[in-house]
């Protein structure tokens, strides 16, 4: 009864404390690689870096985990381990632990060749982590896919795996995957980070084309680590399975033991580092159009910054909660707009799947949907760039952008006087149709750029530039309807020294349409009932000729687009009518009569069915009773 009743208890707490705390899940849903032969086996190679003065992890116990949770012969895991302390480095075979018991039983491997004559492994240096993998592939290596676990302490975009003062920067970490690479002729396939703030762009973009998937964490994680014996026995049991499920493994089991059992906040995501070089892109563009806008919204950015959801240990925030609350600004340029929206969904595409759960007491902190699985490093104090800049060519970029939006705010925009004027230019139909700019010859600024946006729209309609001598730009080329108009003041260096947005300014003109009635209908006490059937809004019209002009104002009350139906009604009964798309042109319409029908006819024709269906009925049942005749039954 218990092993029925375990597994319906479980999924009814996890329900229970999602509703209640903050647990929170996105990403697609379960992916459908085709099975090879190979996703019948796991080959993990777990490299445990604890040689750190009173480092609280705890690798026996993970070892533990892990040879209680292989109950699975397909699953092989091989542990380099460098505990703290001098000429203690070493290698387990892992084996199956039936017992339970706290002891290790896994096979200590003699003499691995990579490891130094005295037994003291430098786990910060990738040599160590490609002789390490080497060695395991070249000896128990049999097929299927291929997994590697950093364990250890993690810095973010800094580094992982620290070993006394060393650490695995990013790269190191793409040397040694790329000596992998060379030798297996092919990227492994997924790369587990059991160490916190793992979930950095700077750092994991520079590992695409090495690994196919990476699981990692934005948060810090406990020193308990991952449970290493509910996922190996969760992936045991769904052998074969292709890399991707095996990684989802990693993050649900992570997220899901903090949520059940030690209650702490935790996030997890598995990023497809194949997509990261796009993102990557994105989000160079969007710096380098961040610099162009900095000091002007310097305050909008670093505002952005401190709602984000922020990683304090690293200095970091999530860059898609950074994104996402950015273009959530109505008045943003849309030159910004466009590049910071184009990196949102490049980073959002490359997030798998994503594991949240947050605390009752980290609530007020902290929101699970605001943890999105990827973090990008912006303090909020300044600090020295240096290093982080050195890093990756996105840091250097997004590194010169942190430089400028950290210094000193050099002041107020310049005063222009900028004016937007509305005027009827086009049509003389006493509706404004074209736009004006005029403004004030200003110092800081050398020319100027115009953008007029269709509003709920990121693309310019149109665009005007124009040099600050100028004083003066006269727009009388867009369509009718409602634009977000920017107006843009550059410097003699290209960047932004001013900006203003005007939003929801309408470009208005009637559109004349002649409504043309038959002749055969008496016009004598009718009238039009026009209805707008995007907007239900009714009006009507007098009728006194059969060629009717109508003239409807667009965009207010009417848009380009908008479906139009006219009718011709006589006390509410409909005589002809006709359906109209609102164009720019001037155009006529034709009204077609209703069929009618007299009530004399409308009688004979309802004999005429009911004395068909009566003859229909009487018909078949004077069949039946002659097949009954002949059967004798």
């Amino acid at each position: 009864m218990w092993r029925v009743l375990k597994p319906i208890l479980i999924v009814v707490a996890l329900t229970a404390v999602s509703l209640s705390q903050g647990f929170f899940a996105s990403g697609l849903p379960r992916m459908t690689e085709a099975f090879s032969s190979d996703d019948a086996n796991l080959f993990l190679m777990i490299y445990m870096s604890a040689d750190t003065t009173g480092s609280p992890l705890d690798w026996t116990g993970d070892l533990n985990e892990m040879e209680n949770g292989l109950i699975n012969n397909n699953i092989t895991v091989l542990a380099l381990v460098d505990p703290e302390g001098i000429g203690d480095s070493r290698v387990y075979l892992v084996r199956r632990d039936i017992s339970g018991s706290e002891q290790i039983i896994s096979t200590k491997l003699e003499n691995p060749p990579f490891l130094p004559s005295d037994n003291e492994a430098n786990m910060g240096d990738p040599d160590t982590l490609s002789g390490f993998v080497r060695y395991s592939l070249a000896n128990y290596y049999n097929g299927g896919t291929i997994g590697l676990v950093i364990w250890g302490h993690g810095a973010g975009w800094a580094g992982v795996a620290i070993d006394k003062s060393d650490y695995l920067t990013r790269a190191e970490l793409a040397t040694a995957l790329e000596e992998i690479d060379n030798t297996i002729s092919r990227p492994i396939d997924l790369i587990i980070f059991d160490a916190c703030s793992m979930g950095s762009i700077e750092f994991l973009s520079g590992l695409s084309g090495l690994v196919s998937l990476a699981v990692a964490s934005e948060m810090e994680i406990p020193a308990s680590g991952f449970p290493y014996d509910t996922i190996l026995r969760r992936i045991s049991l769904n052998l074969p399975m292709p890399p991707s499920e095996i990684a989802f493994s990693f993050a649900d089991e992570y997220v899901k033991l903090s949520a059940l059992i030690t209650e702490s906040s935790a996030q997890a995501s598995v990023i497809d580092l194949s997509a990261l070089p796009e993102a990557q892109e994105r989000i160079a563009s969007l710096s380098r159009t961040c610099i162009l806008f900095d000091p002007l919204l310097r305050d909008l950015f670093n505002d952005t910054r401190d709602l984000s959801a922020a990683i304090q240990a690293t200095g970091s925030i999530d860059v898609i909660d950074y994104l996402s609350r950015l273009c959530e600004h109505d008045d943003v340029p849309r030159k910004l707009l466009r590049p910071a929206i184009a990196a949102k969904e490049a980073l959002s595409l490359s997030v798998l799947r994503n594991r949240v759960f947050v605390s009752a007491s980290d609530l007020s902190i902290i929101r699970p949907e605001s943890l999105s699985g990827l973090t990008i490093y912006y303090p909020d104090v300044p600090v020295s760039l240096t290093a982080y800049r050195e890093t990756s060519s996105l840091a250097e970029l997004w590194g010169e952008f942190l430089k400028r939006v950290m210094s000193a705010h050099p002041g107020a925009p310049p005063v222009t006087g900028l004016s937007l004027l509305t005027r009827d230019l086009r049509f003389d139909d006493g509706l404004n149709d074209s736009f004006e700019f005029e403004w004030e010859e200003t110092p800081e600024v050398v020319s100027w750029e115009f953008e007029f946006c269709l509003s709920g729209s990121i693309d310019p309609a149109l665009e005007r530039s124009a040099n600050d001598t100028d004083m003066q730009i006269l727009v009388d080329a867009l369509e009718a309807g409602f634009y977000d108009v920017f107006a843009y003041g550059l410097d003699g260096n290209g960047e932004y020294v001013f900006f203003e947005g005007f939003l929801g300014q309408a470009v208005s003109r009637f559109i004349d349409i002649t409504a043309r009635v038959p002749t055969t209908i008496d016009i004598r006490d009718t009238q039009l009932r026009i209805t707008n059937l995007g907007s239900g809004e009714v009006t009507y019209v007098s009728v006194s000729q059969y060629d009717i002009p109508l003239s409807f104002a667009v965009p207010t009350p009417n848009a380009i687009g908008d479906i139009i139906l006219v009718e011709l009604c006589r006390n509410d009964t409909v005589l002809a009518r006709g359906v109209l798309i609102l164009d720019t042109g001037t155009f006529e319409m034709r009204l077609f009569s209703e069929p009618t029908v007299s009530p004399i006819s409308l009688f004979v024709l309802t004999m005429i069915l009911a004395f068909l269906s009566a003859f229909s009925v009487l018909h078949f049942l004077r069949i039946r009773h002659e097949r009954k005749s002949r059967s004798g039954r």
